[in-house]
């Protein structure tokens, strides 16, 4: 991060306005507020990777399922159609409690 930021970011945690964490929550917030394909990018790798839903890409992403699925067709990722396996519920349940 360039010094002029970081500074600014000090100065704003140091005298207690603000926690760091959430300074940096409200920044990635209003990163993809007003960046509306990073938002899309985001949603799509989410997606590739397994960690989200179809319906949860969409919301992640501002935009109707339908236009998700276009979305992910054009990106060459595909779409999963069913259930997650058992298998994979388990290891995502894990994975969450272990972030917690």
């Amino acid at each position: 991060m360039p010094e002029t930021i970081e500074k600014r970011f000090k100065t704003l945690t140091e005298k207690g306005y603000i926690t760091e964490e959430e300074l940096r929550e409200k920044a990635y917030r209003s990163l993809l507020r007003n960046n509306p394909d990073l938002r899309i990018t985001l949603a799509v790798e989410e997606y590739r990777k397994g960690e989200i839903t179809l319906n949860r890409a969409a919301e992640i992403a501002g935009i109707t399922t339908e236009e998700m699925k276009e979305t992910l067709k054009r990106r060459g990722v595909e779409i999963r159609r069913g259930f997650t396996p058992e298998k994979k519920k388990s290891e995502k349940a894990k994975r969450l409690v272990e972030e917690a």
